[in-house]
């Protein structure tokens, strides 16, 4: 998996057992020629990769959501709650900072979307992002931040911790 962590244009790693290995590039799912020996191979990848959280996984506690060192999000899931071997899902941590105007300018939001979203915020409004995996709601809650006016305290609770605000006074709970 290191060469795939290493690869900036890749998002998301996707483990499906020990011999299925799709990534997510540009929007896009794409299946790789890597694969894993077996399952106790994958089993002791896993691990390794756990062992860093500080985080396991086992029978008793079957699915593990935790964060990597360097801000990246892993999911793990074991049989019996998966069928076929483990699965493990690597989202990585973006170094990228997007802008509300570097959305509207790469045409991901319209200027229109845009002013009316920092209006939202900017009026303290409520407002609910959702929508499937990789569908970018990290990236616009994190060009949202922007919006927040100075003097605002922010207070965010994720289950893991993912956003990037560009604000200044921000608690993070996890």
């Amino acid at each position: 998996l290191e060469g795939l962590l290493k690869d900036d244009s890749i998002s998301e790693i996707m483990v499906n057992g020990p011999g299925e290995i799709v990534v997510e590039r540009h929007g896009r799912l794409e299946r790789t020629p890597l694969g894993f020996r077996d399952r106790d191979h994958l089993m002791a990848v896993v691990e390794k990769i756990l062992s860093t959280t500080g985080r396991r996984v086992d029978e008793a506690e079957p699915y593990i959501d935790a964060r990597l060192g360097d801000g990246s999000r892993v999911t793990v899931a074991i049989p019996p709650i998966v069928l076929g071997g483990p699965s493990v899902t690597i989202r990585k941590f973006s170094r990228q900072f997007l802008s509300l105007e570097s959305l509207v300018s790469t045409g991901t939001l319209s200027r229109q979307a845009a002013q009316f979203l920092h209006g939202c915020v900017r009026g303290r409004l409520n407002l609910v992002i959702s929508g499937p995996a990789a569908s970018g709601k990290t990236t616009l809650m994190n060009a949202l931040s922007e919006a927040i006016p100075a003097g605002e305290r922010l207070v965010v609770i994720e289950e893991t911790a993912e956003l990037q605000f560009s604000y200044h006074h921000v608690v993070r709970l996890e």
